[in-house]
Order: C-alpha cells, then sequence, then structure tokens
C-alpha cells in the first residue's frame, strides 16, 4: 500500500473512532447532567426570587420555633404555618403590609421550591392546603379594603396628544437617529406587545417580515413572528392567537410601516 493510502486509511480510521467516542459521551448523560441541564434553562429572575422568598419563609420559620427543613414538615402542620404566615408577614424595611401580589407571589415560590423537590402535596390543589388558599384569598381582600393592591405605581399609557407632542419636539420622528430608535422602539412596544428590554434587544432581521393585503385597496403591513425569550420560553407559556402586526397607515405622516421601512434603509446603508 502507497504511503499516501496508508496516510488517508490512518485519518479515516481517526475519525471512526472520533466518531465512536462522540456517540458514547452521548449516551453516558448522567440523571445529575438532565438536572443540571434543566436548571441552566429556567429563568435566572424566577430562580433569584423564590431563593429570596423561602428564605424569607425560613427566617419566619425559625422565629417561630421551627427548624425543620420547609420539606421535612408534613402537609398538615405545613398548612398551619403558611396560613399564619400570610397573616402575619410584611415588608422588613419598614415592617408595613405587603401588597397583595407581593404576598401571592411568595406563595407562589415556596409551591415552586416544593415541586422541585418533590414534596407529597401541591399547594395549589391538595386538599390539605385549602386553608392556606381560603387565608391567601381572605387577606387579599382585607389589603384591598385597606386601600393596598390597587397598582399604585403602574405606569399610565401615552395619550394621542402626548405622542403627538413627541413628534413636535422631534424626540420621535425621522429626523435624528434618536428620534428614530426611540419611534421604532415605541411602536414595537404599543403594536407587537414586546413587553421588555429583553425583546427589543433579541430580535433579528427576519422577524419582521412585510407584506400586503389582498383585494383592490392594497395595505401594506408587517407580521411579527415571535421566538423564544426569557419571558416567553416557547414550550409551557400559552402561544399567541394570531400574529402581531404593524400596519401601514398611508396619510399619516408618522406611518409605522413607513418608520421601520426608514429604519431598516438607514441600517442597509450603514
Amino acid at each position: 500500500m502507497a504511503s499516501g493510502e496508508k496516510t488517508l486509511e490512518s485519518i479515516a480510521n481517526r475519525i471512526m473512532d472520533l466518531d465512536h467516542i462522540i456517540d458514547r459521551n452521548k449516551r453516558n448523560v448522567t440523571f445529575e447532567d438532565t438536572i443540571n441541564f434543566v436548571n441552566s434553562k429556567k429563568n435566572s429572575s424566577t430562580v433569584s426570587k423564590t431563593r429570596s422568598d423561602i428564605k424569607k419563609f425560613r427566617e419566619w420559620l425559625k422565629i417561630d420555633g421551627e427548624d425543620r427543613d420547609i420539606e421535612n414538615i408534613d402537609p398538615k402542620e405545613l398548612d398551619m404555618y403558611l396560613s399564619r404566615f400570610i397573616l402575619t408577614v410584611r415588608n422588613t424595611k419598614n415592617d408595613e403590609e405587603l401588597e397583595p401580589s407581593t404576598i401571592q407571589g411568595i406563595i407562589s415560590s415556596i409551591r415552586r421550591y416544593l415541586v422541585d423537590v418533590d414534596y407529597s402535596e401541591d399547594l395549589t390543589t391538595s386538599p390539605h392546603f385549602k386553608h392556606t388558599r381560603n387565608t391567601l384569598k381572605a387577606k387579599a381582600k382585607d389589603l384591598k379594603q385597606k386601600g393596598l393592591g390597587t397598582k399604585r405605581y403602574r405606569s399610565d399609557p401615552f395619550t394621542n396628544a402626548e405622542i403627538e407632542t413627541l413628534y413636535e419636539k422631534q424626540l420621535l420622528g425621522g429626523s435624528n437617529p434618536k428620534a428614530l430608535i426611540s419611534t421604532i422602539w415605541l411602536n414595537n412596544t404599543m403594536h407587537l406587545g414586546l413587553r421588555g428590554r429583553q425583546e427589543h434587544v433579541t430580535m433579528l432581521w427576519g422577524d419582521l417580515e412585510l407584506r400586503k393585503t389582498n383585494g383592490t385597496d392594497v395595505r401594506q403591513y408587517l407580521e411579527f413572528t415571535e421566538r423564544a425569550t426569557e419571558t416567553r420560553k416557547g414550550l409551557n407559556d400559552e402561544p399567541r392567537m394570531f400574529k402581531p402586526k404593524l400596519w401601514e397607515e398611508k396619510d399619516d405622516p408618522h406611518c409605522p410601516v413607513k418608520m421601520y421601512l426608514l429604519y431598516e434603509k438607514k441600517q442597509t446603508n450603514s
């Protein structure tokens, strides 16, 4: 056999050996590897909140004289502890009552933790925790009667007059790069339902596709194809019933489709 043929045969054998190693490594995934993989895909903010809320509940239990891990407390006792916790938990910084949604969030964190450790009962469905659920409802009603839970810090939507003022001041529109980017952000939020910074950052060219309607009165529109994000993973989350669209407004100088096409042109030329 010529030396060249021997070299090729040697390379082929190495490739086959490497394929066997890769295939064997794929099969040698441990159960711990699967757990680590699942944990790596969890929302980091949710993980952090769960850890914080569990710490809060553990500290409350310790003050009450209970040193056992939460998962080692039987359902009947845990139901009693949770009911009392709901009635007594307060803001540690100013000792004020918590918002109903905050207490609900803490209980949801405790539920997530118990699910992760394979606790025998589910807080939301088990009859053993019926009193906890009833206490949570009653506490929320009591707090709302006291004026809490009314979304005191909610953001009010822009009015048409306010938006027009922003265009007049050239804070929106196509007159300068900053205004154009702000316009694209506002349109994406208002018309496509993008909820946070991360969804804007992860958008790619091709997520918005320019289309036209059929018939005599042809209208252009941009159709948004949503991909998995931190807030919408794409598996257990409810899919949108329809794809969000940005519609052309022919008589509007601030037409969202026109603004997007201007932005696309500027990006292409830069």
